[in-house]
């Protein structure tokens, strides 16, 4: 039975950081309530900043050992604000994978440098409340071997260890020890085999100026010798470029299972089908205008096209952020798309045909539409007259005075909770037109972009 150690009377002579000292003392009064380790204690208070401003301010006791005896120069001080993006995928890009994965990240970034192939999975398995994942696995390939980075908020107890699977044996660590198991050729290398082989291996003591990590790292400023790899900035950024690879896998795998593949075309699409488009370009992540006929869907493009310009000077079918079958191709934001536009040449092209065709741009966004012609770096022309058939949400007014004064596109704007109907209606009338005006002159050239993204 746990004995109650804390006093009403004495707790009361304390508040805030007064009483988090306080209560730390108490806990550490009793050893068996206590984690060696650290996590057991901390608090949040309004501090003053070097500068005198008030400051949101998390202070923790790193280690459980000395819990009966901290003082107040025992708590360190961290800044609140960058702890609440742990939980903020927008400011963090994601959660347990980040703040846990990062270690193993690093690991393997120190000792094998850049990985052929990174696949993540995160998902929040526990705690419905947060808003990013609370598990995730990272997984990174070599030629020669593969690793494995776990990162959990709810395991159940703590797992900090190191585990190395070799063809000769195993090292482990465990609470700061290094231990090797192994079978021996006439063993039977079956569970309980290896218990039989299992010895502690010695660690020496690390030389002064590696002791510790404020002492590493004066040693090295001080004497020009090169960090560990561990501690070296390539080894950091590597991690973060293998973070954000697993990151991408796990986003790209997760748009691979929502976007539609077997459904049947709408009428849009059927409309679409029968129009002899000489350009199409598209954000959509979907393979429905994959599907349509013709002869510019037969050559289907994306900005990482190796022969992208040339490929543009025949009816094509172009998406913007990349084919999701083909996940090398796949770009997940707007500066993305912008980078691989320069690269390819894309933008100067795209500028050709506004100035060259007629564009008709089909279920857009005019918002987004505005912004990814900005981004594509367009020259702004009025010689040429364009459409685009969008849905009249909110605000619609504005990017469509901006697209018709900018770049000569005129808006014909659907009412949103119609434009399931009056879409297809007007793709009809459209085909009905060009029908007309084909019986009396040879079929004019008609391009089209749409811009709906998955």
């Amino acid at each position: 039975m746990l004995e109650n150690l804390w006093k009403d009377d004495a707790a009361a002579k304390y508040s805030g950081y007064d009483e988090l000292v306080y209560r730390a003392n108490i806990l550490g009064q009793d050893p068996s309530v206590t984690n060696w380790k650290g996590g057991n204690i901390s608090g949040k208070y309004t501090e003053k900043d070097y500068d005198g401003q008030p400051v949101r301010v998390l202070r923790v006791k790193g280690s459980g050992s000395d819990l009966k005896t901290a003082v107040h120069e025992d708590f360190v001080g961290v800044r609140h604000d960058p702890v609440v993006r742990l939980y903020d995928r927008k400011e963090n890009g994601g959660g347990a994978i980040v703040d846990y994965a990062g270690y193993g990240a690093a690991v393997m970034a120190a000792l094998w440098g850049r990985p052929k192939e990174v696949i993540a999975v995160a998902r929040r398995l526990v705690k419905p409340g947060l808003k990013v994942d609370d598990n995730a696995l990272l997984i990174a390939t070599w030629p020669t071997r593969t690793a494995l980075a776990q990162a959990s908020w709810t395991q159940n107890p703590d797992f900090h260890e190191a585990l190395f699977l070799g063809t000769k044996g195993t090292l482990e660590t465990a609470r700061g020890k290094l231990i090797r198991t192994y079978t021996r050729p006439e063993d039977f290398s079956h569970w309980g085999a290896d218990r039989q082989n299992r010895k502690e291996l010695p660690l020496p003591r690390l030389p002064a100026g590696r002791r510790n990590g404020a002492e590493h790292f004066v040693h090295s400023i001080r004497t020009g010798r090169p960090f560990t790899p561990l501690c070296r900035a390539e080894t950091g950024l590597l991690a973060q470029e293998i973070l954000d690879a697993g990151i991408r896998s796990q986003i790209i795998a997760y748009i691979q299972s929502v976007v539609p593949r077997y459904v049947t075309l709408s009428r849009s699409h059927e409309m679409l089908e029968v129009i002899p488009f000489q350009a199409i370009l598209t954000t959509n992540y979907d393979t429905l205008l994959d599907r349509l006929g013709g002869a510019c869907c037969n050559n289907l493009v994306t900005l990482h096209f190796p022969e992208l310009q040339e490929a543009m000077t025949l009816p094509f079918l172009l998406k913007l952020y990349g084919h999701v079958e083909q996940p090398g191709t796949v770009l997940l934001a707007r500066a993305e798309m912008q980078a691989a536009a320069r690269r390819s040449g894309a933008g100067q092209e795209l500028g050709r045909l506004l100035a060259t065709r007629t564009l008709l741009f089909v279920g857009c966004s005019l918002d987004r539409l505005l912004k990814d012609l900005d981004g594509l770096s367009l020259p702004e022309q009025h010689q040429r007259r364009h459409f685009a058939v969008a849905a009249g949400g909110r605000n619609w007014q504005a990017p469509a005075g901006e697209l018709r004064g900018r770049y000569g596109i005129e808006p014909l704007v659907c009412r949103e909770d119609r434009i399931a109907s009056e879409l297809p209606a007007f793709l009809e009338a459209l085909v009905r037109e060009m029908g007309r005006l084909g019986e009396s002159q040879p079929p004019a050239e008609v391009s089209a972009a749409q811009e709906t993204r998955a």
